[in-house]
């Protein structure tokens, strides 16, 4: 099957829609993007912090959420990248790692977790990546409807 090859960049949001995510004084579960059709491949994940308060010693933690679920799953098994801010990260510089290659199912949530608060930690995070769009994920979970 031929066709165009495109990478898509997926900021997470809160329950309610939010893209600013915060980890002041806070650790769990802090916003997810969840594939519905076709898997997606995490290829890189980028964080900006929003705010001039320090944020060192803030750790976050990228997981494979499976099944999606509330609290990010767990850092044992399901964490495929973390990202610890020092005080060299400042208001507005991004900060990001690639080279990922973790595949998402439908219906399994891509997560960001705190797992150590900072004083101050408003950030935006987001995935780029792509679809694969060649089938869907043939998950026993899934099932086809007709109109």
């Amino acid at each position: 099957m031929s066709y165009a090859q495109s990478k898509i960049e997926i900021p997470f949001t809160t329950s309610i829609g939010n893209t600013d995510l915060s980890s002041t004084n806070t650790v769990g579960e802090q916003g997810r993007i969840i594939p519905l059709y076709a898997p997606f491949i995490v290829r890189a994940i980028a964080v900006q912090k929003l705010d001039a308060a320090n944020a060192t010693g803030m750790v976050l933690s990228f997981r494979d959420s499976s099944p999606a679920s509330t609290g990010g799953g767990t850092a044992t098994g399901d964490q495929f990248a973390v990202m610890t801010f020092t005080t060299a990260d400042t208001a507005t510089k991004v900060r990001y790692q690639d080279g990922l290659n973790q595949e998402i199912s439908p219906g399994d949530a891509l997560a960001v977790v705190v797992t150590t608060g900072a004083s101050g930690g408003v950030f935006r995070a987001s995935a780029y990546g792509e679809y694969r769009w060649e089938t869907p994920a043939n998950d026993a979970t899934q099932v086809s409807t007709t109109a």
